[in-house]
């Protein structure tokens, strides 16, 4: 597979306009110029893995099988304990905490299913992968738009799909590590009892993440600068 350069670098402009929008208005002007260097590297090196996984979705056709390929390039262990209760078909909704970045990859590739579209955010970078968002349902704080994308999901489960959910809205703390995960679990989305009023045959897994960060990483003096920003 080859991957067209001017794409990677329209990805990477996408990747480090969304980390810095991430990181708010006190991560702008010179605090932005002091941390391009830092940031375009990694920006540069996720952009052409994108892009490749883009072309991933394009030959195989689904979320599942793209993410199986790519994922090695993230994680090097995962142990999946419940996998074999997973319904191989009918209308499944894959319910989820959000401790990390990575956690599509790891759930969807471990699904018995190719059918799996996934509701996230509305990242600009997101919706310039061609293939990729084929197979997404985004969602955001706007109203009406949030209205369409659970009239879609309730669309998609009356069909019959699968489809992946992070009901928080954000990441969570790491069950692992970090206190406060079982409490984020009263901030999940109201939207999901709608859904399933509206479509009562949908099967729903719960699938809980762990282990995703270290304590290294959070003492690391890159992810308190990013803390920083944010407060």
């Amino acid at each position: 597979m080859e991957v067209n350069a001017a794409d990677i670098s329209f990805l990477r402009k996408q990747i480090i306009n969304d980390i810095f929008r991430g990181l708010g208005p006190r991560a702008q002007g010179f605090p932005r110029k002091f941390m391009w260097p830092i940031v375009w590297p990694p920006a540069h090196e996720f952009s052409k893995l994108a892009a490749r996984f883009d072309e991933f979705v394009e030959y195989y056709g689904n979320l599942c099988d793209a993410m199986k390929q790519i994922l090695p390039r993230f994680v090097s262990d995962v142990n999946v304990s419940g996998a074999a209760h997973v319904p191989i078909d009918g209308p499944l909704l894959i319910v989820s905490n959000h401790p990390g970045t990575f956690d599509e990859l790891v759930i969807a590739s471990n699904l018995p299913r190719k059918d799996l579209k996934i509701v996230a955010e509305g990242f600009p970078f997101l919706s310039n992968l061609p293939n990729t968002r084929e197979h997404l349902i985004f969602i955001n704080e706007n109203i009406n738009e949030r209205v369409f994308a659970i009239r879609d999901i309730i669309r998609r489960l009356e069909e019959g799909l699968s489809l992946l959910i992070f009901p928080s809205g954000t990441l969570e703390p790491d069950p692992a590590i970090l206190p406060g995960a079982e409490d984020s679990i009263s901030n999940w989305s109201h939207s999901l009892d709608l859904i399933l009023r509206k479509v009562p045959q949908t099967q729903v897994q719960v699938t809980i993440v762990s282990g995703v960060l270290s304590k290294s990483a959070l003492n690391h003096p890159f992810s308190k600068l990013f803390k920083d920003f944010n407060q």
